[in-house]
C-alpha cells in the first residue's frame, strides 16, 4: 500500500503527463469540423467522421479493459503513443472519405488503448487516503490541453499560414517527451509488483466482470458517472446555437470559463476532497447541478450568461474526480484498473449518446428550455443513483470479488 506521502511520486506524475500529451493530440482537433468542409466533404459523412472516434472507443474499450494489468499495460501504453504518432502524421494524406474513415478508426483505437493502459498503471500509484485529490489532479491532464492548445492552434494557423491537416501532423511532437518520460517506468512498476501482497489478477473472466458489476455501489457510479457526463454533453454540442440566442455572440466563452471554473476547483479543492463526506457532498453539488441547467433554458443576457457557466463548471469540477474517488475507494485493490476503465467507457457512451440526444431534441422541438430540462432530468438520474451509495464512503478495501 502506497504511504501517505506517495501521491506525488515519478510514477504517478509521469503518467498523469502521459495523459495530459495524450489528449493534446486531441484536443487539436477542434477544428476538425472546419477542415472537412474545406475538402469537400458531403454534409452526411461530416457527422460520421466526427463521431468515429469516441464512437470507436465505446467499441473498443469493454474488449480491451479486461485483459490490461499491471503486466502487459507499460507495453500497450508504449505501442498505443507509437500507433498515435503514426494516425497524426496520416491525416495530411488521407484526402478520401475512406481514407479518412481508416485514419479516424486508427487513431479512435490508438487513443482508447493508451488511456486505458495508462488508467490501469494508474491505480497502482494512488494512495486510497489521497484518492480524491490524486484523481482531481489526474483529471487536470484531459482540461488543460483545451485550455492551451486551442488559442495556440489558432496563432499557428494564422502566423504560419498552416492548414489543419499540418498541424495535426506536428502535434506528433507529444508523443516523444512521453515517450522518454516513460523510460524508468519498467524498474519501477517491477518494484511495484514486488511490494504487492499477491500477484496482480492476469487477466478478467466473465464471471468475475459480472461478480464485479453486482458488487453493493459499483453499478450506481457507473450509473451516476454516465448520468452526469450525458447531461453535459447534451448540451456541450448545442452551445454554439445557444449562446447566440441570448446575446452572447461568441460561444467560446464557455468553454473559457467553465473549463477556468473546472481547473480552479480541482486545484483549490484537492485538500479538501479527501476530508469531505464524499456521498454528502456529491448529492448536493449534482442537486446544485440540476438546477443550473434549468436556469441555463431560462437565461436573459451575457451576465447571467456567465454566472451559470462558472457554477456548471464548479460542479464538474467537485462531481467528476469525487465519483472517480468512489469508485477506487469501493473496487478490490486488483479490479481497480479495470473499474476506472468502465468509468471511462461510460464517459465514451455519453460522448454518443449526449450529442444524439440534443441533435434529436432541438430536430424535434427547436426548444432550448426543453434540451436543458432533459439535461437537469439526466444529471437527477445521476443524483438518484449517489443516494443509492452506502451512507458513508470509507477508506476501507471491500472484500468482494476475491482472487479465485
Amino acid at each position: 500500500m502506497a504511504s501517505r506521502s506517495s501521491l506525488f511520486s515519478y510514477g504517478f506524475v509521469t503518467l498523469s503527463l502521459t495523459a495530459l500529451f495524450g489528449f493534446c493530440n486531441i484536443a487539436i482537433f477542434y477544428t476538425f469540423y472546419h477542415y472537412l468542409v474545406t475538402l469537400g466533404i458531403p454534409h452526411q459523412w461530416i457527422g460520421v467522421l466526427l463521431i468515429l472516434q469516441p464512437l470507436t472507443a465505446c467499441v473498443v474499450r469493454p474488449f480491451i479493459s479486461p485483459f490490461l494489468h499491471a503486466g502487459n499495460g507499460l507495453r500497450y501504453v508504449y505501442i498505443s503513443l507509437l500507433v498515435n504518432g503514426l494516425a497524426l502524421l496520416w491525416y495530411p494524406f488521407a484526402l478520401t472519405i475512406p481514407a479518412l474513415v481508416a485514419v479516424r478508426i486508427l487513431h479512435g483505437v490508438a487513443f482508447v488503448v493508451l488511456l486505458s493502459s495508462v488508467a490501469t498503471l494508474l491505480v497502482l500509484f494512488i494512495p486510497p487516503e489521497k484518492s480524491g485529490q490524486g484523481f482531481g489532479i489526474f483529471s487536470l491532464s484531459s482540461l488543460i490541453p483545451y485550455a492551451i492548445l486551442p488559442p495556440l492552434n489558432e496563432w499557428a494557423l494564422a502566423r504560419f499560414g498552416l492548414d489543419e491537416s499540418t498541424t495535426y501532423a506536428m502535434a506528433v511532437v507529444f508523443v516523444i517527451p512521453a515517450l522518454l518520460f516513460l523510460a524508468p517506468m519498467r524498474g519501477i512498476l517491477a518494484g511495484k509488483k514486488r511490494d504487492q501482497k499477491r500477484p496482480p489478477r492476469q487477466s478478467i473472466s466473465l464471471a468475475l466482470l459480472l461478480a464485479n458489476l453486482a458488487t453493493p455501489g459499483i453499478g450506481y457510479i457507473l450509473g451516476a458517472n454516465f448520468c452526469f457526463f450525458t447531461a453535459s454533453t447534451t448540451i456541450l454540442y448545442m452551445i454554439k446555437d445557444f449562446a447566440p440566442t441570448i446575446g452572447v455572440a461568441n460561444a467560446g466563452v464557455f468553454f473559457t470559463v467553465s473549463t477556468a471554473a473546472i481547473i480552479a476547483m480541482r486545484l483549490g479543492g484537492n485538500m479538501f476532497f479527501d476530508r469531505w463526506d464524499k456521498k454528502r457532498v456529491l448529492l448536493g453539488t449534482g442537486i446544485l447541478f440540476c438546477l443550473v441547467l434549468v436556469f441555463f433554458g431560462h437565461l436573459s443576457g451575457r451576465p447571467q450568461f456567465l454566472l451559470a457557466t462558472v457554477i456548471y463548471g464548479i460542479c464538474l469540477g467537485i462531481i467528476l474526480p469525487l465519483l472517480n474517488a468512489v469508485m477506487f475507494l469501493i473496487s478490490p485493490d486488483d479490479l481497480r484498473g479495470l473499474n476506472t476503465n468502465l468509468m471511462l467507457f461510460m464517459m465514451d457512451v455519453a460522448f454518443v449518446v449526449g450529442p444524439l440526444c440534443g441533435a434529436f431534441i432541438m430536430g424535434r422541438t427547436s426548444s432550448f428550455a426543453i434540451l436543458f430540462g432533459v439535461a437537469a432530468c439526466c444529471a437527477l438520474g445521476g443524483v438518484v443513483c449517489v443516494s443509492r451509495l452506502p451512507q458513508r464512503v470509507s477508506d476501507e478495501q471491500p472484500s468482494v470479488c476475491k482472487q479465485p
